[in-house]
């Protein structure tokens, strides 16, 4: 590993292949494998947003597509023994999504032709 001037090195953390494999300990897997069904439930944020009708109302589709991603992004964190204690409440995660969604709204309303 290069080391600088002072003899410290690129990051302050643990080189990428030591938190692979502390995660995967945590996780109780080997390091880089596949977690089962979350594998092809990255897939659903796309069906939910080919759902909504991404050619007709496209803000409306990646809006629903960006609202899936992250539920269920946070179900497979909210999952796993690594990452569990990182999750935050129901409180945490309302006040960050709250402005994404409320500036939206009014991109949807007027592609749908509807006005304020």
């Amino acid at each position: 590993m290069p080391r600088g001037a002072a003899g410290v090195g690129r990051g302050e953390g643990p080189e990428p292949v030591q938190l692979a494999h502390e995660i995967a300990r945590k996780n109780r897997g080997a390091p880089g494998s596949p977690r089962g069904v979350w594998t092809i439930v990255g897939l659903l944020p796309a069906v939910v947003m080919a759902a909504v009708d991404a050619r007709r109302r496209s803000v409306a589709a990646s809006l629903a597509w960006a609202v899936a991603l992250f539920a269920f992004s946070a179900a497979g964190l909210a999952r796993s023994p690594a990452f569990r204690v990182m999750v935050p409440g129901p409180v945490e995660t309302e006040t960050m999504q709250s402005p994404s969604v409320s500036t939206a709204r009014p991109q949807v309303a007027s592609q749908n032709g509807q006005t304020r």
